[in-house]
Formats: C-alpha cells, sequence, structure tokens
C-alpha cells in the first residue's frame, strides 16, 4: 500500500494523529459513573435520613442523560470530540470534588448532591457521544463495526461484573 493509500481522507489524515481517542480510563469512567450511581443516594439518605431523597438523586442523574442527549449530540457534531471528552471529564471530576470539599465544612446540602448528581448524569452523556463519534472518526470504515463492538463488550464486561460497592467511600 503506498502512501496515497494510507492518506485516503485527505483532512482527517493529520487530525488521527490530533483527536485519538484516550483509551486507559473509559472503563474507570463507566466504572466511576456506576459507582457515583449508588454513592449519590446513599450520601443522600445520610444526609437527610429521608427515603425520598434516595429518589430525587436517582432521578436527577437519569433525567440529565435523558435532558442532554440531543443537545450532547449537537455540540459533538460541531465541536472537537478529544476536548468534549475531556471538559466532560473534568466537569464530573469537579462535581465530586464539590462534594468532597463540602463534606469538609460540615457536609453538603441535599440540593449540593442533587445539582453534582445531575451535571454528573449530563457530562456523562456527552462524554459517551463524543467516544462513539470519536470511534468513527479514528477507525477506517471496513473495520469500524469491529471496532464499535469491541469497545461495547468492554463496557459490558464492566457491567456485569455486578454493582460496585460504594462502602468505603463511608
Amino acid at each position: 500500500m503506498g502512501a496515497g493509500a494510507a492518506r485516503a481522507g485527505g483532512e482527517r489524515a493529520g487530525a488521527r494523529h490530533r483527536d485519538r481517542a484516550p483509551r486507559g480510563h473509559a472503563p474507570l469512567t463507566r466504572e466511576g459513573t456506576r459507582t457515583l450511581g449508588v454513592v449519590y443516594p446513599l450520601l443522600g439518605l445520610t444526609v437527610t435520613g429521608s427515603p425520598s431523597a434516595v429518589g430525587w438523586l436517582g432521578f436527577a442523574m437519569i433525567v440529565a442523560v435523558l435532558a442532554f442527549y440531543i443537545p450532547g449530540g449537537l455540540l459533538v457534531d460541531r465541536l472537537p470530540r478529544r476536548s468534549i471528552m475531556l471538559f466532560a471529564e473534568s466537569g464530573r471530576c469537579a462535581a465530586v470534588f464539590t462534594i468532597l470539599l463540602s463534606t469538609a465544612f460540615g457536609g453538603p446540602l441535599l440540593a449540593h448532591i442533587v445539582s453534582a448528581a445531575f451535571v454528573e448524569g449530563a457530562l456523562f452523556a456527552m462524554y459517551g457521544l463524543a467516544e462513539t463519534a470519536l470511534l468513527s472518526d479514528l477507525v477506517r470504515p471496513e473495520l469500524r463495526k469491529h471496532a464499535v463492538v469491541k469497545v461495547r463488550l468492554r463496557a459490558r464486561s464492566w457491567t456485569y461484573r455486578g454493582d460496585p460497592s460504594p462502602w468505603p467511600c463511608f
């Protein structure tokens, strides 16, 4: 195969190196979201003692994913995907850090935990969309189906391990 065949796609040849997908932390991202899906409701129950707080926190994460899927898809189509992934990870880290910081100063309020759960869900949706779109940009069309299956199987293998244990967090 010559150099011309390797660069089929023209302007995307240089972008492949620049937009390469972060590989190592994608399973940790999913595991972190699953862990926070358990930790946020338990933290709300611990702070308020109210079972309805558990429902509100679970609802906040789910509704954020649903509400941000279409706007997130529009952003992913218009902005650099790797930048969206890095922004989403940074924002999720900041949301968790605010919860940790508030525990040092008397504990978080329920509204703070709900807003952190909402931000977590919204940014996780954007991350997932950007990861899928970036994968289709980086992989040649004839290998794309195999690459998508490989990524999905990796994600499902973490799911089938069972729910993470949040008890060390408390």
